[in-house]
C-alpha cells in the first residue's frame, strides 16, 4: 500500500483550499511538501478561545502616556484571543506562503501579530507565544526589520514564563558566547545558523533551522512520519492492505490520519 501519493494530494488540496502558496518543486518532493505543510501549521493559529496572560514589562508599558494610543487595539486583540476569533487577518503574508520562514517563530517560538495589517509603515506588532489553550503576550514593538531579532523578547518571555522554555534548556560551559545584538542575531538566522541563547544564567535553544532554511521541528516531524510509514512497509505490515483515505488533522500531532482495510477487510485507523 503506497500512501505517499495520497498524502501529497491531500496537502495540495489543503494549500489550494486555503490559498497557501507553495513551491512548484515541492509537488514532486514529499519530504519538502510535508515539511512545508507542518511549517504552515506552526505559523497558523487555530481559532479557539484561549486564556491571555500579559508580561510584567508589557503591563508596565500599557500605563504609559506614550503607549496610550495603542492600548485600545491591544485590548481588542486580547478580546479576540479570548473569544476564539480567527486571527489570520493579523498574521503576516508569509503565513500564507508554505516556503516562507518565520525566523522568530522557528528560533524562539514567538508569533507576531499586526495591530493594523493594512499599514505599510507605522504599524505596531504584538509578540506573543501561542499554544492550544493560552496566549502569552510578551511585548509590543514598532514594525521594523530588527524588531524580529530583538533579544529582549526572549529575555522577557523566559523571565515571565520560564516553564514554557524549560524543555529547551541546554547544557553549556563557561565558553558560551552571549549574542544579544539584533543585527548579529538577524545575520545568524538569515544564514540558517543554529545557536543557543543565554538568559538569566541558563542557556536555551528552542528551535532549529535546517541547512536549506526550513523549520527544523517541521523537518523532524516529517522524518518521523515518513520513516514510520517506510518501516511498516519494509516489515510487510501494510502488504495486501487497501487504502481508504488519508485526511489531515490541521494539527502537528497527529498530523494526518490513514484509514485502510487489511487483507481480512477489517478497517483500521492509523494516526501519524
Amino acid at each position: 500500500m503506497d500512501v505517499e501519493p495520497s498524502i501529497r494530494d491531500e496537502i495540495i488540496r489543503f494549500f489550494e483550499r486555503n490559498k497557501i502558496e507553495y513551491g512548484f518543486g515541492a509537488y514532486y518532493n514529499i519530504d519538502l511538501l510535508l515539511t512545508q505543510y507542518i511549517s504552515v501549521l506552526h505559523k497558523s493559529v487555530l481559532p479557539q478561545p484561549r486564556k491571555v496572560f500579559i508580561s510584567r514589562e508589557l503591563n508596565a508599558k500599557l500605563n504609559t502616556i506614550s503607549f496610550a494610543q495603542w492600548r485600545p487595539c491591544l485590548m481588542t486583540m486580547k478580546s479576540e484571543f479570548e473569544r476564539g476569533v480567527d486571527m489570520r487577518f493579523r498574521l503576516s503574508t508569509g503565513s500564507a506562503k508554505a516556503y516562507s520562514k518565520d525566523n522568530l517563530l522557528i528560533a524562539w517560538k514567538i508569533h507576531h501579530f499586526h495591530f493594523n495589517p493594512a499599514l505599510k509603515q507605522g504599524d505596531m506588532l504584538l509578540f506573543a507565544i501561542v499554544n492550544d489553550d493560552a496566549v502569552y503576550m510578551v511585548d509590543v514593538l514598532p514594525h521594523n526589520h530588527y524588531s524580529f531579532s530583538t533579544y529582549r523578547l526572549l529575555e522577557i518571555a523566559v523571565s515571565n514564563w520560564r516553564f514554557l522554555y524549560d524543555r529547551y534548556e541546554v547544557k553549556a560551559d563557561h565558553t558560551t558566547i552571549v549574542i544579544r545584538s539584533e543585527k548579529d542575531i538577524d545575520k545568524l538566522w538569515k544564514g540558517n545558523i543554529n545557536t543557543a541563547f543565554a538568559v538569566q544564567n541558563k542557556v536555551y535553544m528552542p528551535g532549529l533551522f535546517t541547512g536549506n532554511g526550513q523549520d527544523g521541528d517541521a523537518a523532524i516531524r516529517t522524518n518521523t512520519i515518513l520513516n514510520t510509514i517506510k518501516v511498516n512497509q519494509i516489515k510487510g505490515i501494510l502488504n495486501d492492505c487497501t487504502l481508504k483515505q488519508v485526511w489531515l488533522t490541521g494539527r502537528t500531532t497527529p498530523t494526518l490520519i490513514i484509514d485502510y482495510w487489511d487483507r481480512n477487510k477489517v478497517l483500521h485507523t492509523w494516526p501519524l
